[in-house]
């Protein structure tokens, strides 16, 4: 399954990060969420393998994301 994990500081109050004023606000908004992915791959009688990367989801097709697990697992797609 995917998780969605981000920093508790980019979940904000909506106030700008001490400090930084408007060249931090503009940094964090050009800042992408990343999502998280663990996969696990049962096969019959053989152990479960795990793999896990990140994926852009503003970037990242269905076609990439079957791609990628295709080259983890070394699947013949």
């Amino acid at each position: 399954m995917a998780t969605v994990s981000g920093s508790p500081d980019l979940a904000g109050s909506g106030a700008p990060p001490p400090g930084g004023g408007a060249q931090a606000v503009a940094a964090e908004e050009e800042e992408r969420e990343v999502v998280r992915v663990r996969v696990k791959k049962c096969e019959s009688f053989l152990p479960p393998e795990f793999r896990s990367f990140a994926v852009d989801p503003q970037i990242t097709s269905l076609d990439v994301l079957q791609h990628i697990l295709i080259r983890a697992f070394d699947l013949n797609g």
